[in-house]
């Protein structure tokens, strides 16, 4: 007799939230295709200098506001993230953006009243499951 099973989904966390100095935007770099002869041989394309996820490019923007997280899944999902602000007076957070796929996000600080505010980030293995 032969039993199936699926691991328990464990759910991923965000570990790490860093909120740059104002004026620093982040913006995605443009990936170098890894050459197919380099994978089909089974070799690692960073022996070869190429970077399997590049670092977000940083660049000046008035008013941007940008946050880097870091986030981990222990089932190796692939993960989405969803923004939330609140100003430093309220307690209800409200959406910024949902479906984010980078690890990521500048907000237009026009967009925002003046004042201080809390950002949360909650991360989703939803795609995997």
């Amino acid at each position: 007799m032969s039993i199936a099973y699926l691991p328990r989904n464990v759910a991923p966390e965000v570990l790490a939230i860093n909120v740059l100095p104002p004026g620093v935007a982040l913006q995605q770099q443009i990936q170098v295709p890894v050459d197919p002869n380099i994978e089909s041989a089974g070799l690692d394309a960073s022996m070869f200098g190429l970077i399997a996820q590049a670092p977000p490019r940083r660049l000046y923007q008035r008013g941007a506001r940008a946050l880097q997280w870091q986030a981990e899944d222990r089932n190796g999902d692939t993960l989405e993230y969803a923004v939330y602000y609140r100003s430093l007076n309220e307690t209800t957070f409200r959406l910024l953006k949902e479906h984010v796929r980078e690890t990521f996000f500048t907000v237009d600080g026009a967009s925002l009243a003046d004042g201080r505010y809390v950002f949360k980030v909650v991360a989703s293995d939803a795609l995997d499951h």
